[in-house]
């Protein structure tokens, strides 16, 4: 591998700390040469007002069109729909392109690293390729399919986005990927070069064996809400043990910026709302179990099939046990069996979803196996070496340790021609 060539970063973020996708990029942009990496984010003005410059790498945000359709049913609407988006959302992609590319012009890019975020980079990047005609490295955290549901996009503008995704996936020289399924249906469906890239957030994770308390069995939650239906069984579920388990009070603790609370029953519940990295990591290392749930319905099944949570490479960081809620298809109950981090519930059942909690809390020597397969995981899987070195690997650099090694050799006079 060597240093970096000029690269153009295309992304529907901004490098930060607010949201997963800031803190993935501003955590890959560390790893590399700055001054050889140029980011075009595709954003919505008022994302970058309280942006500040994070590195030095050249950055400069462009406005995103505005992507979503009508979710209506109606025939006629969504005719319309189709027939707008051609006279105004395809002619702001065309300008865009435009704007992009001379940006990329002005810094003397070498290849393009698009993370396909955002259907309008997905729809952008398809237009820009030709016109540059550079080496491509694609990016995919959330597949392509879920993004135009989740915007409620009319079938032919879904076709149309589909088969700029496919050719773009089939033209790239390396796509990233978030996990194994997405590699395997990526490598089958559009003949993509697929590599993985998944978070890690430390490599010095002890398992945590014992109880936090003889009074409270405390149970954490953090992220995004977007398994609604798993996550009312779990509500019913810590109704059904009357919120006690092993003669303890059970204490929910939930970081997010929106979730539906409710219970029939004398609760014990924490809402945090939103709370930065440092005291997610702070809290989760104050609770017993973490509660991972993936998405039961039928609309989300690309999601859940396809997707890997980001929240738990932060989870098994902390060491504790996770119960992971997953349909039989999702790429968590896959990942589960290969590596038993906690407990498993693979149907919207609140006795099932229940005893695998009872177990956990009351079954010392079940939690403390568990305990230790989280900390192996966070180690080797998961851990920040790893990720870090996935990331050096899908961009074809060096690390610093081996580019300065060869550096010193060539100085001594120890290099080959």
């Amino acid at each position: 591998m060597t240093q970096s060539p000029k690269t153009l970063v295309i992304t529907g973020c901004i490098p930060g700390a607010a949201t997963v996708g800031e803190i993935l990029l501003q955590e890959m942009l560390s790893l590399v040469d700055q001054k050889q990496y140029v980011v075009a984010s595709i954003v919505d003005p008022q994302e970058v007002i309280a942006f500040e410059a994070t590195g030095q790498f050249a950055f400069k945000a462009f406005n995103r069109p505005f992507e979503h359709g009508n979710p209506s049913h109606k025939k006629l609407t969504r005719l319309g729909e189709a027939t707008k988006r051609l006279t105004t959302y395809e002619p702001a992609i065309q300008r865009l392109t435009g704007e992009v590319e001379q940006f990329a012009l002005e810094h003397q890019v070498e290849r393009v690293w698009s993370i396909l975020n955002m259907t309008s980079v997905n729809d952008l990047t398809d237009r820009l390729m030709p016109r540059l005609k550079l080496p491509l490295l694609a990016h995919v955290w959330d597949d392509m399919e879920h993004l135009c549901l989740q915007r409620n996009l009319d079938a032919l503008t879904r076709r149309r986005t589909m088969k700029r995704f496919s050719k773009l996936l089939s033209q790239a020289e390396t796509t990233a990927v978030i996990c194994e399924e997405m590699a395997e249906v990526y490598t089958s469906h559009y003949k993509a070069h697929c590599q993985i890239v998944r978070h890690g957030v430390s490599d010095n994770v002890k398992p945590k064996t014992n109880y936090t308390s003889d009074a409270e069995f405390r149970i954490g939650f953090s992220g995004g809400m977007y398994s609604y239906s798993a996550w009312d069984t779990f509500l019913k579920s810590l109704d059904s043990l009357n919120w006690h388990v092993a003669g303890k009070r059970i204490r929910l603790i939930v970081m997010s910026d929106y979730v539906t609370l409710k219970s029939r029953k004398p609760a014990q519940i924490d809402f945090l709302g939103w709370r930065p990295t440092s005291e997610v990591h702070q809290q989760l290392a104050n609770c017993d179990l973490l509660y991972l749930p993936q998405a039961f319905e039928g609309h989300q099944k690309p999601l859940t099939q396809l997707s890997f949570p980001t929240k738990l490479s932060a989870y098994v960081s902390v060491g504790r046990p996770v119960l992971v809620h997953s349909p039989r298809y999702g790429s968590l109950s896959t990942f589960y069996k290969q590596h038993p981090i906690g407990g498993l519930c693979q149907e919207l059942c609140v006795t099932s979803l229940a005893q695998e909690i009872r177990q956990l809390a009351e079954d010392q020597a079940v939690y403390q196996s568990r305990a230790e397969v989280v900390a192996r995981v966070a180690k080797t899987v998961l851990s920040r070496a790893r990720f870090e070195s996935q990331v050096r690997d899908f961009l074809n650099i060096s690390s610093p340790k081996t580019l300065n090694a060869t550096l010193e050799t060539h100085a001594v006079g120890g290099g080959s021609a």
